[in-house]
């Protein structure tokens, strides 16, 4: 689990290494990992992540991840929230692992 301590180093040092405004909508990616392919596609149809982007599957050594994404703005306490909700999500639905977030710019159509 993200400790609520990290999010608030990823929040001190965001703008800096990022340049982004944590006051404007941006675009947060959350991530889950696994080591059967099929049920991540599965578990990105479930109705719970109907409010995110489904944005991508890849491999990496036999493990496979996911990615959802969402535009929003986010304190430390909601990005927190998040990633509790998210976090017990994934055991829930026996996914191996949620991996965390990160975030960028919205990009505009």
């Amino acid at each position: 689990m993200i400790k609520k301590s990290y999010i608030k180093e990823y929040f001190k040092t965001i703008n800096s290494i990022k340049n982004l405004d944590l006051k404007k909508e941006l675009n947060w990616g959350f991530y889950f990992s696994h080591k059967e392919k099929e049920h991540l596609i599965n578990i990105s149809k479930n109705s719970a992540l109907n409010k995110y982007d489904f944005k991508e599957i890849v491999s990496c050594d036999n493990i496979y991840y996911l990615q959802i994404a969402k535009n929003e703005i986010h304190t430390e306490e909601s990005l927190y929230k998040r990633c509790v909700e998210l976090y017990k999500f994934s055991k829930n639905q026996g996914i191996d692992r949620f991996d965390g977030f990160d975030v960028e710019e919205v990009l505009k159509a």
